[in-house]
């Protein structure tokens, strides 16, 4: 019987353990990669796939991005505008009025979008997967916007297309265990889009609200 009870405690300590451990790796810190020039003003809207004006919808593979954004004590934050920009199918970033001329040009793409964080944190965006530039990573530019905070910005890689090299040259004072940090990851499919899940903890904290 006393076999028994310290086995069944010794389990417990190790689920908590791993519970505990589960919740500080989610809230580890997300580092910042700022984006080099100014980037234009995002749609108002979290679709990127088609353009108001139009029922087409963009060339390429449609994702659904659900994320989440946390404060440095794992408290999720109300209220955030999520920005985001991408290139489009064929890796053109479309933020030039004079990119309605170039070969690669989508008019059904919208190529960024923004979006407030609900009262859990979480965001979500329908886009396409993004084209490659040169030889750089395909990536999400993510900048985080609210009144309490600082302004945030940094990108989200794919799982299954991340090169550290490409990653690090975009901030080189990353260091290698922070790679995963900027890095999705996938969870299902919902109407036959690829889900990638991205939460984005930010080092500072939420004045008005803990748990």
């Amino acid at each position: 019987m006393l076999k028994k009870l310290i086995i069944t405690l010794v389990l417990s300590i190790i689920l908590v353990g791993e519970s505990f451990a589960d919740k500080m790796g989610e809230c580890t810190i997300t580092p910042e990669i700022w984006s080099v020039g100014v980037l234009p003003d995002t749609k108002n809207s979290n679709n990127l796939t088609q353009d108001y004006a139009s029922f087409e919808i963009a060339r390429g593979k449609k994702i659904l991005i659900k994320g989440k954004v946390l404060d440095n004590n794992c408290v999720p934050i109300s209220g955030v505008k999520v920005n985001i920009w991408q290139t489009n199918y064929f890796g053109l970033y479309q933020f030039s009025a004079d990119d309605i001329y170039n070969e690669h040009y989508d008019k059904n793409f919208r190529g960024s979008g923004n979006t407030l964080t609900n009262n859990l944190g979480e965001f979500e965006f329908i886009t396409v997967y993004p084209g490659k530039v040169n030889s750089m990573s395909p990536n999400i530019i993510f900048r985080l916007e609210h009144q309490n905070f600082y302004p945030f910005e940094t990108k989200m890689f794919f799982p299954e297309n991340n090169n550290a090299e490409s990653i690090k040259n975009m901030n080189p004072y990353l260091i290698k265990k922070q790679i995963p940090l900027v890095v999705a990851k996938t969870a299902g499919k919902v109407d036959d889009m690829v889900v990638y899940h991205f939460i984005v903890t930010l080092n500072q904290s939420n004045l008005y609200k803990e748990y």
